[in-house]
């Protein structure tokens, strides 16, 4: 799972990323947890939960092709994606968990939370794609066959 963070690392910054696939300063190996395996599957909880409530119970009849709820939606899961990437890691940091030898800051804690945001926006779209036509009460193509990108209409 390290692997979907690994590609955005340079907004991070590889000593975070070193962390995050477990390296330990005491035994200098990646012998300690990967955190990014516990926050990938939360935050792909929270993406498939968002799915299935906009699809289940949020997307009405009356939004028949627009796209602006289900972007809404999809921003809203973002935002959250991007406070539990960062909110975990400055955790981690502020309870000394980074090794004194990983020249971590606040700042690249935030910037975690940046790429877990794009991650589960790239995640929204796909699964999007996959479940919109199984789980969709109201409109299933919802915003693919709609009038695409035309605001007020």
């Amino acid at each position: 799972m390290g692997y979907i963070y690994e590609w955005l690392s340079s907004i991070f910054g590889t000593q975070l990323s070193d962390f995050l696939w477990g390296y330990n300063c005491d035994t200098q190996a990646y012998d300690g947890p990967q955190v990014y395996v516990s926050i990938g599957i939360v935050t792909g909880l929270i993406v498939i939960f968002s799915i299935v409530l906009f699809y289940r119970l949020v997307d009405r009849p009356s939004w028949s092709n627009k796209w602006t709820p289900w972007l809404l939606c999809g921003l809203i899961t973002c935002f959250v994606a991007f406070l539990i990437g960062s909110i975990w890691t400055l955790t981690l940091y502020w309870q000394g968990a980074i090794g004194d030898c990983l020249e971590v800051y606040p700042y690249q804690c935030w910037m975690f939370g940046l790429a877990n945001a794009i991650d589960t926006a790239i995640l929204y779209l796909l699964l999007s794609f996959i479940f919109k036509r199984f789980i969709s009460i109201n409109n299933p193509h919802t915003p693919w066959r709609s009038r695409f990108w035309v605001v007020g209409k």
